[in-house]
């Protein structure tokens, strides 16, 4: 199977960074047409639109992927391929006009926050020609242009403060680094990103160190106390407790899957 599983990650223009934290594209393309995927997909505390190809959908089929606490599984079909949009976390209830928090663990239809001319922009380009950040990203410019939002910036620098830390931060002092209150924090974060800045942590902690584990192919011993976890135990009730299987039986699944341009 593990030349039939490919996941790519780019990110956009230097412009776009701020709202958009990568494009990404999924493809399962197995010799045998009948196998259908159980596809596991770990959660990383974004939202993503979603824009997935098969002869069989319905043409311009849009999905937005609210926030995940958990392992995400869906069957897969033969020949299926994914386009993705991951904004980052703190940015959608702007752009989207809803907070993440009302998606959480949800797959729903994302056609009504696209308009007309974008999903028309994107169909004309997917799946014909591949990803790339040179049609991707006039799309998204344009459509982000012509929104009137205000960002909740104490928030989006607590969220970059903890991607740079990778989750590996007390929630604590985030509250402090921003200059909000704790109940301010809190109250501001889950709005604005969906999620709890504890379980955002804990989330990009766990990520963290299963992509360094998978593409730097270091050991536990050398990855764990660098992102906080105390031994291996420690990390496997984290991850358990998000992932719902084992570490071990993901890292397996997740092998088998080409990643390219994944850095975090």
């Amino acid at each position: 199977m593990s030349n039939t599983l490919s996941y790519r990650e780019i990110r956009p223009e230097k412009a776009l960074q701020e709202y958009i934290y990568c494009y990404w594209t999924f493809s399962y393309d197995p010799a045998d047409s009948t196998q259908i995927l159980a596809h596991s997909i770990p959660p990383d505390g974004c939202t993503s639109l979603a824009f997935p190809y098969h002869a069989q959908l319905p043409e311009g089929q849009v999905s937005l992927l609210g926030p995940q606490t958990s392992i995400f599984s869906l069957p897969v079909y033969p020949g299926t391929k994914c386009l993705g949009v991951r904004f980052m976390p703190g940015v959608v209830k702007a752009l989207l006009g809803t907070s993440p928090k009302e998606w959480v663990d949800q797959n729903i239809d994302g056609t009504p926050f696209l308009d007309t001319i974008t999903r028309a922009s994107i169909r004309e380009k997917w799946p014909a020609e591949d990803m790339a950040s040179d049609w991707l990203d006039p799309i998204f410019r344009s459509w982000i242009g012509e929104r009137t939002f205000e960002l909740d910036m104490p928030i989006l620098n607590a969220v970059r403060l903890i991607l740079e830390a990778g989750g590996n931060v007390k929630t604590s002092h985030l509250a402090q680094q921003v200059f909000l209150s704790e109940r301010q924090f809190q109250r501001r974060f889950l709005e604005a990103v969906g999620l709890s800045p504890k379980i955002f942590c804990r989330i990009r902690r766990m990520r963290a160190a299963l992509v360094e584990r998978l593409l730097a192919e270091k050991s536990y011993a050398d990855i764990l106390f660098d992102h906080g976890y105390t031994d291996k135990s420690h990390f496997n009730r984290d991850f358990s407790s998000i992932a719902g299987l084992s570490s071990a039986e993901l890292e397996k699944y997740l092998r088998q899957i080409e990643h390219l341009g994944m850095d975090g």
